[in-house]
Parts: structure tokens; sequence; C-alpha cells
């Protein structure tokens, strides 16, 4: 069966919690390395989707994000969502599907701060997904976390997902579930373990990209909080290569750094039939 992939970045045009420097003059930083990216990587995606969010302050910027974004890349049609900025990436992502529900087998999710930087990913998203038993999502980083419930999570939105786990979970609730609160951070925690608990209710495994790549994530620093310039959490370093990649690395900022070497990160055989994905 033709593999149909389309491919959704969710923008955001705004000040957040950890801006790269380049953002103080240029707001289409994040975009521009998007495009970069996109034309320099080998592809073979059916679609790829633009997504901004946007707020009242941020259409002044908008219309000269449209003006940059070519009809195609790579021979990939461009499609162009603009939405009101409620819910995050995760509301934009269930907008996304729900406009095209049927139309690919797979969609990849992620976020204008990070940059996929392999030739083929996805090609190689798909495949990995295939290859793990029943492997609804398969994402940057796996958690398992107590907040909800004990879940195993997507630590990172980005990732590649099955229409047949996303159609199971839309048809329950009618979208794909994100969080309907006001504040960030509690917006951003809930809306990654709605979505989680979603896909593992509707019978699906998450998995990470822990096999083949490192992921290397952008986060407050937890030595001091009031570093509004944040740093890099650093995991699965056995491996030596990227999938995604923060924009602040990207683009050869300097930055902090801390190693995660816990156990939820280690590097340990799969055991697909117990309850956990990693043995401990």
């Amino acid at each position: 069966m033709e593999r149909k992939i389309c491919y959704i970045i969710s923008f955001y045009l705004g000040e957040r919690r950890f801006n790269v420097n380049a953002f103080s003059n240029d707001r289409l930083c994040y975009l521009k390395a998007q495009l970069e990216v996109l034309h320099k990587y080998t592809h073979s995606l059916s679609n790829i989707v633009f997504n901004f969010n946007i707020e009242p302050t941020h259409y002044k910027y908008l219309s000269d994000a449209i003006n940059i974004i070519p009809k195609r890349i790579q021979n990939t049609r461009i499609e162009i969502n603009i939405r009101e900025n409620y819910g995050m990436s995760y509301a934009a992502f269930s907008d996304v599907f729900a406009k095209h529900l049927n139309e690919y087998n797979y969609y990849i999710f992620n976020e204008d701060d990070y940059l996929i930087v392999q030739d083929n990913f996805d090609e190689y998203l798909a495949t990995k997904l295939e290859s793990l038993p029943n492997c609804g999502y398969l994402c940057g980083i796996v958690r398992e976390e107590a907040f909800f419930k004990k879940v195993r999570l997507a630590g990172y939105p980005g990732g590649i997902v099955s229409y047949e786990c996303l159609k199971k979970v839309y048809d329950k609730y009618n979208e794909i579930p994100y969080s309907k609160r006001k504040d960030y951070l509690n917006n951003e925690m809930e809306g990654q373990a709605s979505q989680s608990v979603a896909i593992r209710e509707a019978g699906y495994e998450i998995y990470d990209i822990r096999e083949e790549y490192r992921m290397q994530f952008y986060a407050e620093d937890d030595d001091d909080l009031t570093n509004k310039k944040g740093k890099i959490n650093r995991y699965f370093l056995w491996q030596d290569k990227d999938l995604f990649l923060p924009m602040k690395i990207y683009i050869n900022e300097p930055y902090k750094w801390t190693d995660k070497i816990g156990a939820d990160f280690s590097r340990m055989e799969c055991d697909y039939n117990s309850t956990k994905y990693y043995i401990y």
C-alpha cells in the first residue's frame, strides 16, 4: 500500500518561555529555518501543513510569513492553516486531522522550534512505527508520568501517528483531546497527557526513537528557574545523531545542557510483552 504522509508543523509568532536570541531581530526565524531544512533534506511527503496559532497582535507578521512560503517544496504541496491560538499545538493537530480525516495513512506532528534534520525522515518514522508491536504513536521521548494517572506519555509532541490510531481517538472524542485551560504550563502538560491517554485507551502503544536517535530537548533550567533562556536536556546519549534538533542548536547559539541518564532514559532491551516498554 502506498504511504500517504501528512506533515503538520505548528508555528507561533509571539513570545515564548525560551526564545532563541535570533527571534528578537526576526519574528520569522523559526519559519525560515523550517523552510531551509525542508528544502535541504529529502522526503516523499504527500502534504505539508504550516499551521499558525495566531493572536491579534501577530497579524502584522502573518502576511510577511505567508509571502515567503512557497506553494511546493520538493514536489510536495504546502498548505497554510490559520487558527486562533487556543489549545496550543495539540489543538492545532486535532483541527488539521479533522480537516483531512481519511486522506493520509500517517500524520507527522512537529512544533516550529524543532527541526527534522535527517534525509528520508518520513520513511524512517513510518517504517519504524510499523515495526513496533501495536504502535500508534512514535515520538521523540517516552515518559512514565503520574500526571492524570500513571501513564506512558509522549514527552515531546513531535512524532508520527497512524491514521487508524487517530481515527479511533477521534471517533470517541470528536477531536484529538487537548487542554482547554488558559494558563500556558498546565495547558501544555494537560494537552500532552490527554493525547497520550486517549491513544492508549484506543488500544495502542507509544514508543520513542531511542533505538536509532538521541533526543535533545529545550526546557526550563532546573538549577536556575530565573534563567529565561532555559537549557538543553540530552537523552539517549549512546546515540550520536539527531532526528529532531532544537532551533537553538540548529542556529548555533550558546546553551547550557544536562545529560539525562535516569532509568526512564536508559539503554535497555525492549520487553514488548511486559506492561512497560523498557526493562528498568
